[in-house]
């Protein structure tokens, strides 16, 4: 992230006149990490420094971060007061904008956006549209100050306008995240299937309802459209994810109807309490930070029970830290009875340092405990390579290659054949790897596991398998609510087309396995127990060879890309060079491996798995629902649509 170093010590002046505190310990200033970071000074710490405990070294005020509570309870809700009781009628009245904003954000994402990625819309997104339309009022009020400061100059003292250095520095930002890439286009073209389509879909989305608040100021004294555009609301956006920190606000424990402990209900989603915020350090003695303390009942009365709701905040000054899970030597914390959010040092580590000889460190935090590389080289710009936690690596299968491959087999003299493609999108299951990566403190990836966890890909590779065209149609024909057999068959077609990757909303499959008994119907859970524990051990091997296929394929792919970019700044660049290691080191294991156990090394023990590395799973391609309708239409009479329509699950 880049902003001038004069505007930056100019931000630092102003958040500390509000009420922010920067201990003398502390410097900020470019870091060689790129941007900008937070120092400590060795040479000015107390030697008696308690190693058991957490230095506060920056404070920063509750009414100075932004978060969708805050947004609501600190910011609308005061402006629409402002804008009602103290503006004079004919005045740009800016609450009405936003309102305006959030309702056809939320209408247009009900009425456009397919069902399966209802959970793509979260209050990060919604937060991001937020302080978009409040960067760009930020602009008009500029704008219009200078046409007339007498006229519009009250403009300035409302809500909206008391953050305005906060939205200064939004604006001011530069992220080279991917979509500012100068190889963005050659990042789609190369990395077309882990591209998250529902991202740009929620994102044009949240543009367009933009636009249309946007369209209620055209009587207002400024040309808008000249200077608000696509690249903008872009750049504002990386701005912001960028700097979003997992702020952890606490809830007291309550009872609902069914005598269970709930949390805050914000007006976005219900948050899961939980008293282990996996992005901040908590004293384990603590009675308000910890429910778990073994504490007295007087205590007890004195500390109720808290759980902590983790909500997405920008907090100024504190986000100027930069990340780091390997040289990692603050944390952030909330103070409860004020909600200030705090920089503490981790004194054991600072110790460790000082005893060094150098005279000052970069203080670091932790973004995220799980370092998904597709999402850090989104948000922030760069790749994480630790080497005290492993990142995550998404590897989407080509489905060309897929699709074109064949599983041919044998079994008791019969021969048998099936489309690897075909068979993944019936079973439900998406071509799709994630990859734990293990690199050394140098940042050079050593190691590299597969985890399969939930991951059914293997068994793609059954033998006896064999499709029917017939039992495709009927399948289609006896879930869908039209039986015209021309729109089966183009169903069908619309199914099984290249758009896609799964083929949902049915309980069974179009083919006969000799694992499933002849009177039973065949789907992924009766192959699954049909199929013997030997058998499943070669589905493993079958797999490790395919794969070992397919990164000879994909590395002559992953070359010809890189000699086409050349050398020099760019994170496609270097997201695309990760994907090259990651195949040439697992090539590099599976043919020096020197038995079938040494292969299956590959592939990460269910003990060694994180539950949490599920989260940061890729979501498949679905047909979009808008076609599905339009098929629909086209082959139903005017009855059927009538009767139908409502009833036709287009998200299937």
């Amino acid at each position: 992230m880049t902003v001038t170093n004069k505007f930056r010590d100019e931000f630092i002046q102003w958040a500390v006149s509000q009420g922010s505190t920067i201990s003398p310990l502390l410097s900020i200033k470019n870091s060689s990490l790129g941007g900008t970071g937070v120092f400590l000074s060795l040479q000015k710490l107390d030697d008696e420094l308690d190693p058991k405990g957490h230095l506060e070294v920056m404070r920063v005020p509750k009414k100075l971060t932004v978060s969708l509570d805050s947004f609501s309870d600190m910011l609308l809700v005061p402006q629409q007061s402002y804008d009602d009781e103290i503006l004079a009628q004919d005045m740009l009245k800016q609450s009405q904008v936003v309102v305006k904003f959030l309702s056809v954000f939320s209408e247009s994402f009900e009425n456009q956006v397919d069902p399966f990625v209802r959970g793509g819309v979260s209050e990060t997104n919604i937060l991001v549209g937020q302080i978009q339309m409040l960067v760009i009022l930020k602009k008009i009020r500029d704008e219009l100050t200078k046409k007339d400061a007498k006229k519009y100059g009250s403009l300035n003292e409302s809500p909206f306008a008391k953050l305005d250095m906060v939205w200064e520095l939004l604006d001011r930002t530069e992220v080279p995240a991917l979509t500012v890439d100068q190889y963005y286009d050659k990042f789609f073209e190369v990395h077309k299937y882990v591209v998250r389509e529902y991202r740009q879909r929620i994102e044009r989305i949240r543009y367009d309802a933009i636009y249309t608040a946007l369209g209620q100021l055209d009587e207002v004294e400024v040309d808008w459209k000249s200077f608000v555009n696509d690249d903008l609301l872009r750049k504002i956006e990386l701005s912001v994810i960028s700097r979003l920190l997992e702020i952890p606000e606490r809830i007291p424990a309550q009872q609902d109807d069914t005598n269970e402990e709930t949390g805050r209900y914000d007006k976005l989603q219900k948050h899961t309490p939980t008293t282990d915020p996996r992005t901040v350090y908590v004293d384990p003695d603590s009675t308000i930070f910890n429910s778990e303390a073994d504490t007295s009942q007087d205590e007890k009365a004195k500390n109720p029970t808290y759980g902590f709701s983790v909500s997405s905040t920008i907090v100024p000054l504190v986000d100027f830290v930069n990340h780091s899970n390997d040289y990692l030597n603050a944390f952030f914390d909330v103070e409860p009875e004020t909600g200030d959010v705090l920089l503490r040092l981790l004194n054991d580590k600072v110790l460790t340092l000082a005893q060094s000889a150098k005279e000052e460190v970069e203080v670091f935090i932790r973004y995220s405990d799980y370092e998904d590389t597709l999402k850090f080289a989104y948000a922030y710009g760069f790749i994480p390579r630790s080497h005290n936690v492993r990142p995550l690596f998404e590897m989407s299968i080509d489905r060309d290659f897929v699709k074109n491959y064949t599983v041919s087999s044998e079994v008791e003299g019969v021969k048998y054949e099936h489309d690897l493609g075909l068979l993944l999108k019936w079973l439900h299951v998406q071509p799709s790897v994630q990859f734990v990566l293990g690199y050394d403190s140098k940042g050079e990836l050593i190691d590299v596991k597969m985890n399969l966890d939930e991951n059914f890909i293997v068994f793609g590779f059954v033998k006896g398998m064999k499709y029917y065209k017939e039992g495709a149609l009927a399948i289609v024909k006896f879930y869908s609510e039209l039986q015209d057999d021309e729109y089966i068959e183009k169903l069908l077609e619309l199914e099984e087309g290249d758009e896609n990757d799964l083929i949902g909303g049915y309980d069974v499959i179009p083919y006969t396995c000799v694992y499933v008994k002849e009177e039973e119907q065949v789907n992924l859970m009766e192959i699954v127990e049909g199929i013997p524990d030997d058998e499943v051990d070669q589905l493993m091997l079958r797999f490790l060879k395919f794969f070992h296929e397919y990164a000879t394929y994909r590395l002559e792919i992953i070359n010809k890309a890189l000699k086409d970019m050349s050398q020099g700044e760019s994170i496609v660049r270097d997201y695309t060079t990760v994907e090259r290691d990651i195949l040439e080191v697992f090539s590099k294991i599976y043919t020096f491996a020197e038995s079938d156990e040494a292969k299956t090394d590959l592939i990460i023990g269910s003990e060694d798995v994180d539950e949490e590395w599920l989260s940061q799973r890729l979501r498949p391609r679905t047909v979009a629902a808008e076609k599905r309708a339009d098929l629909y239409m086209k082959y139903a009479s005017v009855d059927e649509m009538a009767e139908g329509i409502q009833g036709l699950d287009i998200g299937q």
